[in-house]
């Protein structure tokens, strides 16, 4: 759950009595009201909100007459993470991650050097319901990489802490022992 501190200028005026916090998941056309405050308040934190969901943010002035009137609306997410488990072997690295869900339509997957500094391949996927799971292939045996999620809602992004990881050893290829034989 999620919380969002909204700060606003208020119309002001004899004629104003008060003012609605509103808000709605912006897929939503129905606004819902947190609360009335006075006419001069400037701020509200609104509170219980899911994260991951995209919301519409308004105040609307009431006044004794000519009202109510809505102000500019804002929009915010609180966009996570998901925990990403990567599992390499010596040339590959599968990874999965649930989908988070809400308003998340996109992860893009980074396969990263060990520094982090240079992308060596990448996967973008549309969120499915479910889990999420592909792999790396074609990488060097005893290596460190990282991996690392940005997650895409709307026109939000946010790159998450990469995980790193190491490659196993290349499978040891042992010759045939105890070769014994008899001349007949």
């Amino acid at each position: 759950m999620s919380s969002f501190l909204l700060n606003w200028t208020p119309a002001g005026g004899l004629n104003s009595t008060g003012q609605q916090v509103q808000y709605k998941q912006s897929s939503s056309s129905t606004w819902i009201t947190v609360t009335t405050v006075g006419p001069s308040t400037t701020t509200y934190t609104a509170t219980g909100l899911l994260d991951n969901v995209i919301y519409d943010f308004q105040i609307v002035n009431l006044c004794t007459y000519g009202g109510p009137t809505s102000g500019t609306s804002f929009q915010s997410i609180n966009l996570t993470c998901p925990t990403v488990q990567v599992t390499p072997t010596f040339n590959s690295a599968s990874f999965s991650f649930s989908n988070l869900g809400g308003s998340v339509t996109e992860y893009k997957v980074d396969l990263l050097d060990a520094s982090g500094s240079s992308v060596i391949a990448s996967k973008n996927t549309v969120a499915p319901t479910g889990t999420i799971s592909d792999s790396f292939t074609g990488l060097d045996p005893q290596t460190n990489y990282q991996i690392r999620v940005t997650v895409k809602a709307g026109t939000y992004t946010k790159q998450c802490p990469a995980a790193s990881f190491a490659t196993s050893p290349l499978p040891v290829c042992d010759p045939p022992t105890n070769l014994t034989g008899t001349i007949n």
